[in-house]
């Protein structure tokens, strides 16, 4: 059966990693019906979705790095 590897980020999002083909599809143009879904691995942050660009960092940060509320 053809195979979703897929990725967990740590703001919950999941997405497709990788696609892998079955031994009896490779070569071709086909995939199963349905695909299997599986946990390829953990992301270490954010989705791209959900990080802000990086001046965004500056107005919520002040001199020392701290966090302002």
């Amino acid at each position: 059966m053809c195979t979703s590897k897929m990725i967990k980020y740590t703001c919950g999002c999941k997405y497709e990693m990788e696609f892998e083909q079955c031994a009896k599809r490779q070569g071709t143009n086909v995939k199963c019906d349905p695909i299997t879904k599986e946990f390829g691995k953990d992301g270490e942050n954010y989705c791209p979705k959900h990080l802000v660009e990086g001046d965004a960092l500056s107005e919520n940060v002040d001199d020392d790095g701290e966090v302002r509320g």
